[in-house]
């Protein structure tokens, strides 16, 4: 399919960039969880990700690791049974 949906038939190459593609995507996602699942500095984390040479290396003190006591979800607190069941049932309409 081309940017204006045409579609044609492809080659039997396809297969294998699609395959490339997928599992590239796959290590993307991956990534993004080990992200969301590291227990330190989440500046840190993007800072080795990109490779920023210049950077002190030093904890930020702002992010969800550094500060935990910032962060919205501490300043709401938890929900009540009530605000549970709300949420439920705007989702399933």
């Amino acid at each position: 399919m081309d940017y204006a949906e045409n579609l044609s038939r492809g080659t039997e190459e396809w297969c294998a960039s699609y395959g490339a593609q997928r599992e590239h995507k796959i290590a993307q996602f991956e990534k993004m969880l080990s992200y969301c699942e590291v227990a330190s500095c989440r500046m840190l984390a993007l800072v080795r990700y990109f490779g920023d040479t210049a950077d002190s290396h030093q904890r930020c003190g702002v992010c969800d690791f550094c500060n935990p006591g910032a962060t919205i979800a501490r300043r709401f607190g938890t929900r009540t049974h009530r605000s549970k069941k709300t949420s439920c049932t705007s989702w399933s309409s």
